[in-house]
């Protein structure tokens, strides 16, 4: 049976833009990540990456550069600023509160996978979802039957997988009807955190989500 461990980047800097690398403490989660990988025998066949900064500095940080890797931008995550710019928040210009600042990115996600707003974005939610269906799907071709592949990249793609693979989705189905499940599971992926995906004859299925374990007993964890 082939394994896909699908993981976030650690944590990034958002300063002037969404796409930003790693901060120091990303850097140390990653490391950690690469470590307690290693002492579980974790040997992959091919690691692939998305093509920003931060996907990068996590592979770099957890191998200490010493793998190849693969990149797609069909792994890349969501344009968080972007979305984010499409909704006025209620608070204006006025500096939010946390709580005020996670309803209003809440609220704008939920708009954005609505599907009702399309021709606001540069990638609307539907095509965003058949992008990471995509790279899964070049993915496990490039793999035999019981190959294993990490792949770092951001908490949309990997709450997409699971929730696509929960609910049974294809991409020739409509995906608005799992855009709130998508949204709640998105918003808890833990930077560095671990997704398993087990590769079968009959197809993909998910085996656990968003295990962060290394993170545990530490001061790693950044707050949500």
């Amino acid at each position: 049976m082939g394994v896909i461990l699908l993981v976030k980047h650690a944590q990034a800097s958002h300063e002037g833009h969404a796409e930003g690398g790693l901060t120091a403490l990303g850097r140390q989660q990653a490391r950690r990540l690469g470590g307690a990988m290693s002492a579980n025998g974790v040997d992959p066949d091919i690691v692939a990456t998305g093509t920003l900064p931060r996907h990068r500095e996590t592979v770099d940080a957890m191998t200490a550069g010493a793998v190849d890797t693969l990149e797609d931008e069909g792994w890349n995550g969501v344009d968080t600023l972007h979305v984010l710019s499409r909704l006025e928040p209620s608070f204006g210009d006025a500096e939010p509160t946390r709580e005020e600042f996670q309803a209003w990115t809440e609220q704008a996600f939920l708009r954005w996978a609505s599907g009702e707003h399309d021709s606001d974005y540069d990638e609307p939610f539907r095509d965003f979802t058949r992008r990471v269906a995509r790279a899964k799907l070049g993915l496990v071709a490039r793999m035999g039957p019981d190959a294993s592949a990490v792949v770092v990249t951001s908490g949309g793609p990997i709450a997409w997988i699971a929730t696509a693979l929960w609910a049974g989705w294809g991409p020739e189905q409509l995906c608005t009807p799992l855009a709130a499940s998508w949204s709640r599971l998105s918003a808890v992926v833990v930077d560095s955190s671990v997704t398993k995906v087990a590769l079968a004859p009959r197809g993909l299925s998910l085996v656990s989500f968003n295990d962060h374990s290394h993170l545990e007993r530490t001061s790693l964890t950044a707050p949500t």
